[in-house]
């Protein structure tokens, strides 16, 4: 780990720290951004659809300026809870399963709207742990990043 102004960073990132903002920003092709429930939903866990926008927007900027951006989402079951109108009662495991099932096909529904009005298709991969730790699923798992160079 390096320090840089206070803040602990991968060792990897050395180069990146030592340019200037500018300079760094050329040699970054991807963009990942993580997005938690809290930033898409109001505190009673329904969709907060203008925050859910002003993202959108914001990474379709970015892609129209030639990033490649992933974006990692949780929120399907706050999505679900909404879709649903019912009680929140996340401590049941089986009642988070059911929100979640329901919900990710309402969020992906909304971010293909939101997206879309930008001139962006967009997709889904699910993944799980064993897709990652495995290194055949791992290598499978990869190719999807661009799934039209193996659709002709």
């Amino acid at each position: 780990m390096i320090k840089k102004d206070g803040v602990s960073y991968p060792k990897h990132m050395d180069t990146i720290l030592n340019e200037s903002r500018s300079d760094a920003f050329i040699t970054i092709k991807r963009i990942l951004v993580k997005v938690g429930t809290s930033s898409l939903t109001y505190p009673n866990g329904s969709i907060h659809f203008s925050q859910m926008e002003k993202l959108v927007r914001q990474l379709a900027e970015l892609s129209h300026q030639g990033y490649e951006v992933v974006l990692v989402t949780s929120g399907a079951i706050g999505a679900g809870v909404e879709l649903l109108n019912l009680p929140q009662t996340f401590n049941l495991l089986p009642n988070k399963q059911a929100f979640a099932v329901i919900g990710q096909l309402h969020l992906i529904h909304l971010y293909q709207k939101f997206f879309s009005e930008y001139g962006k298709r967009i997709g889904q991969i699910l993944l799980s742990k064993d897709d990652i730790l495995n290194k055949k699923r791992s290598q499978n798992c990869s190719r999807l990043r661009h799934p039209h160079d193996y659709c002709q």
